[in-house]
């Protein structure tokens, strides 16, 4: 078994969880480009594992990008 392979289902549960999380939870109490984070760290999640050895760091910084990402945004919001 390669490296990919073992960490293949690591970015499908955690892209499956991100989807989940923006369906039950986020798409009702977020708006407008809020509403959008999750969906588009899910994929760019799953698309990590193409990176091949990288791919952890690179879903690291996905995750930490979306968090980012909600922070900015969630702040813009309150302050408008």
């Amino acid at each position: 078994m390669t490296y990919v392979r073992r960490g293949l289902p690591g970015a499908r549960i955690t892209e499956t969880r991100l989807f989940t999380v923006w369906l039950l939870h986020a798409r009702y109490v977020k708006s407008g480009a809020s509403q959008w984070v999750l969906p588009v760290a899910a994929v760019a999640t799953l698309a990590c594992t193409a990176a091949g050895q990288s791919g952890v760091l690179l879903a690291g910084l996905v995750a930490a990008a979306a968090i980012a990402a909600g922070i900015v945004l969630h702040a813009r919001q309150n302050s408008v």
